[in-house]
């Protein structure tokens, strides 16, 4: 729970007050307003007493001044290290979105007029999928370096030569399971591992295990968009082949 009017912890509250060595401030509000009632009352007591009461009264005053006075100092110091907390996690979702915003997930398998890149990005693999699956698979079209992020479901594949990397390629576009040339391309590995695959020069996948787990549920909501996309030029084909049909058999009984 909440302290409502400073916004501290009230463990936080509790103990900040103790060390100071004032009571609960709730409860010297309460003493307070009961010495006033008593002080209304003095002249039914006697001088003595009423003089006391007084000082005891402004005792308890500076005391509340006080415990007001460290609550307010600790209400701002919390109050800045949230903003401080805030400000980080807010750099920290920009860094992200422009990591993001640098991976190839709209590449395609046509190669690229660059000859020097060789390397690909691969996305959307399970985190199970052990990286030799990759390396097997890969390998059969040339030497490779392989970087693999399970976490973020992403990885490189940088082949040594330009010519291993568009047989690569080629061997996906022509027996993948994607024949949408304006998506990455889909191949599953070891029968089991569907993975996309686009030419791409390698870029940072992250440093921590936060930004590799944040990619990786961008990997997961671009796989289902792209497997949407890739059903889309089917259904409109199906509609197309529908209303040519639906032609013929009109122009059969149309009479001139």
């Amino acid at each position: 729970m909440v302290d409502v009017t400073y916004g501290i912890p009230l463990d936080i509250r509790d103990a900040a007050l103790k060390m100071a060595g004032i009571p609960n401030e709730y409860a010297i509000e309460s003493q307070t307003r009961n010495r006033e009632v008593k002080a209304i009352m003095g002249d039914k007591q006697e001088a003595k007493h009423r003089e006391n009461e007084s000082e005891e009264v402004e005792e308890i005053e500076q005391k509340r001044l006080k415990a007001h006075a460290i609550l307010e100092t600790l209400a701002a110091k919390l109050s800045s290290k949230r903003n401080v907390k805030e400000r980080a996690i807010e750099v920290a979702n920009k860094d992200m979105t422009k990591i993001v915003a640098k991976l190839p997930f709209g590449g395609t398998l046509t190669p690229p007029v660059d000859s020097s890149i060789k390397s690909f990005f691969v996305f959307g693999f399970s985190p199970e999928m052990p990286q030799y699956a990759l390396s097997n698979y890969c390998e059969r079209f040339g030497p490779t370096i392989i970087k693999v992020v399970h976490r973020s479901r992403c990885a490189y594949v940088t082949f040594s030569a330009r010519k291993g990397a568009e047989e690569f390629a080629n061997e996906i576009a022509t027996k993948g399971m994607s024949k949408n040339p304006r998506t990455p391309g889909l191949v599953v590995i070891d029968g089991k591992y569907p993975v996309r695959v686009a030419w791409g020069a390698p870029k940072p996948l992250g440093t921590s295990n936060d930004d590799h787990n944040k990619i990786g549920l961008v990997v997961v909501k671009v796989m289902k968009q792209l497997a949407e996309k890739d059903a889309s030029p089917q259904k409109n084909k199906r509609k197309v082949e529908k209303v040519k049909k639906s032609y013929k058999a009109a122009s059969g009984d149309t009479e001139i």
